[in-house]
């Protein structure tokens, strides 16, 4: 579908969508309910790892152990790991290109979208309508929020899902441990945290895929949403949910 200026209406409504967030970078203020989740997710570290009894451990091992130890989907929590090359590449990009739009597919066809804002070492994820509500923020972790919370509520929008990386490994094992916590499950299942927490290491990690992280912040009108969905595999007529 096409607009009369002859631009797809997807492409336009991503210019729009992109530029409005892009404008969100300015002035960021610390609010409430964001820093509380982050606060939470870091207290929730604390009992989660247990830095001194992995250091005995070789990075096999300790792989190996936090996978097991976040593969019971009940739980609402997920884990991966991270090389301290992708932990080096990570970091500097998240802090170069804190924003990102990502269209996680929905059962039965469709897409919900993400806007993730990475302030390392932690990943919020909540949906756009809630968080444009309110859109200005900054809290040390990374925020992923659908597009439709995003406008409707900004920074006080609900976060669905928190990713904490722990960078305490990377000069002993050669591995960041990297933790993602569902605290919406009415909008993601452990299933969609995991796919989650890949694509966001991916578009950060990947040279080929950061150009359109890079371009969502530094050249909004050059973002193109649909290779993204391309990218994705989601469909020219796919709908977002």
């Amino acid at each position: 579908m096409t607009s009369r200026s002859g631009v797809p209406l997807l492409q336009r409504l991503a210019w729009n969508a992109t530029g409005w967030l892009h404008a969100q970078q300015r002035a960021y203020q610390p609010l409430a309910p964001l820093a509380v989740a982050a606060a939470a997710a870091a207290e929730a570290s604390k009992k989660v790892m247990d830095v001194e009894k992995l250091l005995g451990c070789t990075p096999e091992e300790v792989t190996d152990i936090w996978l097991k130890f976040h593969s019971d989907d009940t739980k609402n929590m997920v884990g991966s790991t991270m090389t301290r090359e992708e932990h080096a590449v990570f970091t500097a990009r998240a802090k170069e290109s804190p924003l990102f739009a990502l269209p996680l597919a929905k059962p039965g066809g469709g897409y919900l979208t993400l806007v993730s804002q990475c302030q390392a070492p932690f990943v919020l994820l909540t949906t756009l309508e809630e968080y444009r509500r309110v859109p200005q923020f900054q809290a040390p972790f990374v925020l992923l929020t659908t597009l439709g919370e995003y406008r409707s509520k900004g920074s006080t929008a609900p976060a669905h899902m928190a990713i904490t990386i722990y960078s305490e490994l990377v000069e002993s094992k050669g591995l960041a441990l990297v933790r993602g916590d569902v605290v919406e499950v009415a909008n993601i299942d452990a299933r969609e945290a995991r796919l989650v927490q890949e694509l966001i290491r991916a578009f950060y990690t990947h040279d080929e895929d950061y150009q359109m992280v890079h371009a969502f912040n530094h050249a909004p009108a050059k973002f193109d949403f649909a290779a993204v969905l391309a990218k994705l595999g989601h469909g020219g007529d796919a709908e977002k949910k």
